[in-house]
């Protein structure tokens, strides 16, 4: 079981029949169905069922003649910010039939891994992102996250000068990014030092100050899980939605760090504390990716079946 589901409003869900029994709801209630063949006279289905605004569950199946063979269910948070404009690689799963993605941020430098929810629109052409040929074709990626731990804490004391000079060092930084990304190695060098002398000076502030007050945002992986991730950042933006079947309530936030924003969704029970925009959120995230597919890849349906082609 994917604990995932509590995210958006399905805490109580925890046996094995309350999980079959959402499988085959899911499979009913759902709004879109999707389906690729795969060989052997065999079609790999999901059933997208939108619980509420911009969450829900898929369910992914293999068809084969009248027979349906369940796989896996997932919970999802659709995001509606754009992270970055990039190449994308992709790698198949080896315990289940779905996808991880990553992509680079020249922003942030920071290295993007998340499982790709829209997995059958893209599959199609899976292969040929890793080909040479797609290798640096830029697509859109939107990112989101699900998490089961987080809480709110205080944020960090700003004044007008240090937003400015905030903004000064993100612009410089990301300049620097930029040619370090394009092979100058004397600019890398200048970035790796910096970045070595931040944490010396951080480290040696945890002597006397608490690290939270010296740390004010942060995105790093977590655990062995490589779309895991350990973020902390400003709550910008705050909406509480109700699950309508289990009477749940849960919130999606928005969280900036780095100058770069993704949207969370956490049960509210999951939740310490009370979300205010300007307070910090520090938790625990699954991160997710909707990859978009850009416009010369068109999708046609026939017989029930959605296919995609050029």
């Amino acid at each position: 079981m994917n604990k995932f589901i509590r995210a958006i409003g399905f805490s109580k869900y925890e046996t094995r029949k309350q999980y079959s029994e959402l499988v085959q709801k899911a499979k009913q209630e759902a709004k879109k169905v999707v389906s690729m063949p795969i060989g052997n006279k065999e079609y790999a289905t999901e059933y997208m069922w939108d619980i509420a605004e911009k969450t829900g569950i898929i369910v992914h199946t293999t068809v084969a003649g009248a027979d349906e063979y369940f796989e896996y269910m997932v919970p999802y948070f659709r995001g509606s910010i754009r992270q970055c404009e990039a190449p994308v690689s992709v790698d198949h799963r080896v315990d289940e039939d779905s996808w991880l993605a990553a992509c680079d941020d020249d922003e942030t430098g920071i290295n993007f891994v998340f499982r790709v929810t829209n997995y059958v629109d893209c599959s199609n052409f899976f292969e040929r992102l890793n080909s040479e040929r797609m290798k640096n074709f830029p697509f859109s990626v939107y990112l989101s996250a699900l998490s089961t731990e987080a809480k709110v804490i205080l944020p960090i004391e700003r004044n007008q000068n240090s937003h400015a000079k905030r903004e000064s060092e993100r612009k410089r930084r990301q300049r620097m990014q930029e040619a370090a990304n394009t092979g100058d190695m004397e600019t890398y060098e200048m970035l790796s030092f910096r970045q070595l002398d931040e944490l010396t000076s951080a480290y040696n502030r945890t002597e006397k100050e608490d690290i939270l007050s010296i740390v004010d945002s942060n995105f790093m992986p977590e655990g062995l899980e490589c779309d895991r991730y350990a973020i902390m950042g400003d709550i910008v933006g705050i909406r509480k939605t109700e699950n309508p079947l289990t009477k749940e309530m849960f919130y999606q936030l928005d969280v900036e760090f780095f100058d770069k924003r993704i949207e969370v969704c956490i049960n509210e029970a999951d939740l310490f504390g009370e979300p205010q925009i300007g307070r910090r959120l520090k938790g625990s995230i699954w991160l997710q990716g909707h990859i978009e597919l850009p416009s010369l890849f068109r999708r046609r349906e026939s017989n029930g079946k959605t296919e995609v082609s050029d």
